[in-house]
This record gives C-alpha cells, structure tokens and sequence, in this order.
C-alpha cells in the first residue's frame, strides 16, 4: 500500500532590507554631485604639490622597474625555450644516428 502525502505550503520570508545597505536616489546623486561641482577649488600648497611630485617620481620609477622586471623574465623564457628546442633537436639527431 501507497501513501500518499499532500503538498506542504511553505513559505520562508528573509528580510532582504536588513543585509542590503541603503543607496541614494538618483536625486541625491544628483544633488550630491552639483554642490561637490559648484564649491571652488582650493590651491594646493607648496608643500603638498612638492609631496605630490614626489609620490608621482616614485611611481614612475616603480613602474620603470617592473617593466624592465617583466621584460628580463621574457626573455630568459626566450632563451630557455631556445635551449630546450635545441636540446630536444640534438636527442632526436642521436637517437637517430643510434638506430643507424
């Protein structure tokens, strides 16, 4: 004998709202970027541009090097994979003036 069950309604309610942060309408984005537009620029001082050129120069010169990094080791790829073309290549000529 069979027993036969009826479907369960189930219902499971998450409350999405407490785990989703709140974002601004699209109407305070608007108002937020017009009074962030509309207030005047302030000039940097001496010291801060000085700070800035700075931070600039050392990154430029980290850049420099990880490029110049990243071509040594392209090349010593090159060069390996020149070396082992050539190794396999001898193998395969001695193998073959074995056989002979």
């Amino acid at each position: 004998m069979l027993f036969h069950r009826q479907p369960v309604s189930l219902r499971i309610d998450i409350p999405v709202d407490d785990f989703l942060p709140s974002h601004p309408t699209p109407d305070e984005v608007v108002s937020a970027k017009r009074a962030s537009l509309s207030t005047p620029r302030t000039a940097k001082s001496p010291e801060e541009l000085a700070r800035a050129e700075k931070m600039s120069g050392l990154l430029h010169k980290a850049h420099i090097e990880a490029v110049q990094a990243r071509a040594a080791r392209e090349g010593e790829r090159a060069r390996e994979a020149k070396a082992r073309r050539l190794r396999h290549e001898e193998s395969e000529r001695q193998r073959l003036q074995a056989r002979l």
